[in-house]
């Protein structure tokens, strides 16, 4: 009983070990140390749980994953999408219409609570 209960310890400690070391690989290969999502060892033991020998998936903690990394994209995406417009010299804003600097306005507004819509709002037309 003894031997099999070391041969259940060591398979258990194993497929831990297993599971943490390739979660790190798949994370750098995925690339989500780029968003800020970096702690593989905490992600892999939110989203599995060990009962029984067995590997359970938190499907919940899946779904929360996911939105994390859609969410850093979207940041990211206004990041270059939109900032890098907005945060132009006066020179250039003095050169906008009123109907364009109101469109910008609107764009940037949309740009501002885009995690929360996720909605990537239409780059206006004079851009």
């Amino acid at each position: 009983m003894k031997n099999e209960s070391k041969q259940l310890f060591l398979i258990s400690t194993l497929k831990v070990f297993l599971i943490l070391f390739f979660s790190s690989l798949i994370m750098r290969i995925m690339g989500l140390d780029k968003f800020g999502i970096n702690d593989s060892n905490k992600i892999v033991l939110d989203i599995c749980n060990f009962i029984n020998k067995n590997i359970i998936i938190n499907n919940d903690a899946v779904i929360e994953l996911e939105k994390n990394i859609k969410l850093a994209e979207i940041r990211e995406r206004r990041e270059n999408e939109c900032f890098r417009i907005v945060n132009r010299g006066e020179l250039w804003y003095e050169n906008l219409t009123d109907e364009q600097l109101e469109e910008l306005k609107d764009w940037y507004n949309k740009w501002l609570i885009v995690t929360d819509t996720e909605i990537i709002p239409n780059k206006p037309n004079f851009i």
